[in-house]
C-alpha cells in the first residue's frame, strides 16, 4: 500500500509539470507569433507615407514615444520615407533628419 502512495504522489508531480510545462510552451508560442507577424509587417509595409494628422501637422521625434523631445513639425501632404517600425511607431526619414512619427498620424502609399 505504501508504494501505491509514492506512485500516486509522483503522478500528481509529474501532472504539475506537464501543465507548467504547458503554459510556458504556450507563452513562448504566443511570442513567437508575434515576433512572426511584427516581422511580416515591417517587411510588408510601403517605403513612403504622407502625413495625414488631424491638427494639420505632425512631430517628428527624437525616440518612439510622447514625451520624446520633437525634432521638428511635419505638415500635412509631406512624404517621409519609411525606415523601420518600433511598435506603434515609425523611424522615418524626411527633410534630411530622422526620427519618430505615430504610426496612425502617417497614411501608407
Amino acid at each position: 500500500m505504501e508504494n501505491w502512495k509514492h506512485i500516486g504522489g509522483l503522478l500528481a508531480g509529474i501532472a504539475a509539470l506537464t501543465t507548467a510545462g504547458l503554459g510556458v510552451l504556450s507563452y513562448f508560442q504566443e511570442v513567437q507569433k508575434e515576433s512572426i507577424s511584427t516581422v511580416l509587417e515591417i517587411s510588408s509595409f510601403k517605403k513612403l507615407a504622407i502625413v495625414n494628422d488631424p491638427d494639420g501637422w505632425v512631430n517628428l521625434r527624437n525616440e518612439p514615444h510622447v514625451g520624446s523631445s520633437v525634432l521638428i513639425k511635419i505638415s500635412n501632404g509631406t512624404e517621409v520615407e519609411l525606415i523601420s517600425l518600433e511598435g506603434n511607431w515609425y523611424l522615418v526619414k524626411v527633410k534630411g533628419k530622422q526620427g519618430y512619427i505615430y504610426r496612425d498620424r502617417l497614411q501608407l502609399l
